[in-house]
C-alpha cells in the first residue's frame, strides 16, 4: 500500500529570513515587530523591501520554492480588500521601488516601478502641465501597482476611463522569477496579447507588478463643477439623466451624500450632484449653462465649485470608500450597475442600514454605474445581514455586490467577492491562477476563485 506524502513542514521566520537572504541583503528583511502589516490579523513572519525588480522577482522565485506565501504590499491603502488570506509568510514591501523609468511628455507617456505613489506621479507631471486622469480613493498613499492590481478609479472615469484605458503596458514577476513584458511605451501597441490587462484588478495573483507604462493627458487649463442638492438619490438620479442627454462632455457625473462633504459652499440637503467641466473658460461656461437651464425646471440652483474648493470636494466624495475619521470598524460595499438602476441600489443600502441599526454614508459615479456604501456601528450578525439584504435588492439588477472593506468577523461569515462558484468567469479566472501560479504563493484565499 502506498504512503500518502508528509505536508512539508512549515518553515520559521528565521528559516525564511535566512532563504530570502540568499537574493536580497539582509538589511532590508525584517523578522520583528510585524503588527502594523497584518492582513485581516493574519501576522507575517517576514517583511523584505527589494530595492530593484530583480531582486524582487528572485524573492517570488524563492517563496515559491520553500513554500512560503507572498503578500506583495505597496501603500497599504487597499489591504482591506479580499478575502481573509489562508497565510501571509512574506510581506513584499514594494515602496523602495518607486523610480520614474521613462517619461517622454511630448508623447503623452511614461513608465513607472510599481512602487511610486499616484501623488508622488501626480507632483512630477505638474511640472510638465500633465497629469494622469485618475482620482481614485487613497490617492495620498496609493501605489501605481496597488492601484493597478485593485482597478481601483475614481470619478474621472466618466471621461477618461479605468486604468484598463490607461495603462498600455506592465512587467510583472512570475512564481519562477521571471519578469515578463507587454504592451509597450506607445498607446497604438497592436502587437501580441494585452497580458497586461489581465493582472488589471487580480489582486496580484497572477504576478508581482513591478513597472507600469501608462499614457497621460495635458492638465486641464480651466475646470469647474456645478453641485445641485436634492432631496433623494431618487430625485438626483433623475436629474443625471437630463446631463447625459445634452451636448456636454463632463470629466464627473457623481451622486454624493452631502455629509460626506466638509465644503461649506455647497447646497444644504441631504444628496448632491456634481457634474465637472474642463476645456476652455468659454466651453466650460457654456456647458454649465446648459446643465443649468436642463435643470432649472427642477428647481435646482447650483454652486459653481473651482480651484481649492473644487479640489477639496471631490477628494471628500471619494472618502468613503475610506476608514471614516472617527477611526471605528467599518464596512465598505461596492455596487456595479447600470447608470439608472445606481440610485435605487443607494436607496437600498440607506434603508438597509436604517434597519439593522447601523450608520451610513453613499457616493457612486452616477454614469459609471459604481457606488459605494460604508457602514458603522453594529455588530458582525447585523453586518452580515445588511450585507445579505443588500445584495438581494442588487439581485433584481443583475448587480454585483463587493464587500471592499470589512472586519474579520464579518469577512469569516461571506464571501466578500459575491460571486457564483458556478459562473463561467469564475471559471475562467481559476484557470488563470492555475497557470501563472500553480502553487498558489500570491496571495492565497484572497482573491476570487482561489480554492486549495
Amino acid at each position: 500500500m502506498a504512503l500518502e506524502a508528509e505536508a512539508p513542514t512549515a518553515l520559521t521566520a528565521t528559516e525564511i529570513a535566512a532563504e530570502l537572504a540568499r537574493d536580497v541583503p539582509s538589511s532590508r528583511i525584517r523578522t520583528g515587530g510585524l503588527e502594523e502589516l497584518a492582513v485581516d490579523g493574519v501576522e507575517p513572519s517576514v517583511v523584505v523591501r527589494p530595492a530593484h525588480p530583480d531582486e524582487a522577482a528572485a524573492v517570488v522565485a524563492r517563496c515559491d520554492q520553500i513554500g512560503a506565501a507572498v503578500t506583495p504590499r505597496g501603500g497599504g491603502s487597499q489591504m482591506a480588500l479580499g478575502n481573509i488570506p489562508e497565510r501571509v509568510d512574506v510581506v513584499l514591501d514594494m515602496t523602495a521601488l518607486d523610480a520614474i523609468v521613462t517619461y517622454t511628455p511630448a508623447d503623452l507617456t511614461l513608465g513607472v516601478q510599481a512602487g511610486i505613489t499616484l501623488a508622488a506621479l501626480q507632483a512630477r507631471l505638474a511640472e510638465e502641465g500633465q497629469h494622469l486622469p485618475l482620482d481614485p480613493p487613497f490617492a495620498a498613499s496609493a501605489t501605481l501597482g496597488g492601484l493597478m492590481a485593485t482597478n481601483t478609479s475614481g470619478p474621472r472615469r466618466v471621461a477618461s476611463g479605468s486604468l484598463r484605458d490607461l495603462v498600455i503596458g506592465a512587467e510583472a514577476a512570475g512564481p519562477d522569477g521571471v519578469i515578463t513584458k507587454s504592451g509597450g511605451m506607445v498607446v497604438k501597441n497592436v502587437t501580441g496579447y494585452d497580458l497586461h490587462k489581465g493582472h488589471i484588478g487580480a489582486l496580484g495573483t497572477l504576478g508581482l507588478i513591478t513597472r507600469v507604462n501608462l499614457k497621460v493627458a495635458p492638465l486641464p487649463t480651466n475646470e469647474r463643477t456645478a453641485v445641485y442638492g436634492f432631496a433623494s438619490a431618487l430625485d438626483a438620479g433623475g436629474a443625471v439623466g437630463s446631463i447625459v442627454s445634452l451636448p456636454v462632455s463632463p470629466t464627473a457625473v457623481d451622486l454624493i451624500d452631502r455629509r460626506l462633504v466638509a465644503t461649506a459652499d455647497v447646497p444644504d440637503r441631504p444628496w448632491l450632484l456634481a457634474a465637472r467641466f474642463a476645456g476652455t473658460e468659454a466651453g466650460v461656461a457654456a456647458q454649465l449653462a446648459m446643465v443649468h437651464e436642463a435643470l432649472a425646471s427642477n428647481g435646482a440652483a447650483p454652486n459653481i465649485l473651482e480651484r481649492n474648493a473644487q479640489r477639496d470636494f471631490w477628494r471628500d466624495a471619494v472618502s468613503v470608500a475610506e476608514p471614516p475619521p472617527s477611526g471605528e470598524p467599518y464596512t465598505v460595499c461596492r455596487m456595479s450597475a447600470l447608470s439608472s438602476q445606481i440610485p435605487s441600489l443607494l436607496g437600498s443600502a440607506a434603508d438597509v442600514a436604517a434597519e439593522h441599526g447601523l450608520e451610513w454614508r453613499a457616493e457612486a459615479h452616477a454614469v459609471s454605474g459604481v457606488g459605494r456604501v460604508r457602514w458603522t456601528g453594529g455588530d458582525s450578525d447585523a453586518v452580515c445581514r445588511a450585507v445579505g439584504d443588500l445584495r438581494r435588492a442588487a439581485e433584481l439588477f443583475d448587480a454585483p455586490v463587493v464587500v471592499e472593506a470589512a472586519p474579520a468577523a464579518v469577512k469569516r461569515r461571506l464571501e466578500v467577492w459575491g460571486a457564483d462558484p458556478s459562473n463561467a468567469a469564475h471559471a475562467l479566472a481559476d484557470s488563470l491562477r492555475a497557470a501563472f501560479d500553480p502553487n498558489r504563493t500570491l496571495n492565497p484565499g484572497r482573491f476570487l476563485a482561489d480554492a486549495a
